[in-house]
């Protein structure tokens, strides 16, 4: 379960933008998402992240693989999908 946003103290601007990957921006699998083909995008992803692109902020997609540690995916395979989502 993830944790809820927290919001940023009175009068602090944001000075960048996380995302996690993974049931934020495109549909988890139990199996991992180990290829393009596999990837999936949430409705409204791709819109959204069009507008935060719009921002002045740096946006961030981040993501824990631990599908590469358990020898499930190569980090050349994680890279090549995220150069498609890029």
């Amino acid at each position: 379960m993830r944790e809820p946003a927290r919001a940023l103290p009175a009068g602090l601007p944001p000075q960048a933008i996380f995302l996690d990957r993974d049931g934020t921006i495109n549909r988890e699998r139990a199996d991992y998402v180990k290829c393009w083909a596999e990837y999936e995008w949430l409705p409204g992803a791709q819109a959204a992240l069009a507008v935060l692109a719009q921002l002045s902020l740096p946006v961030f997609i981040v993501t824990n693989q631990s599908a590469i540690g358990r020898g499930i995916l190569s980090r050349q395979a994680l890279d090549a999908m995220h150069e498609q989502v890029r």
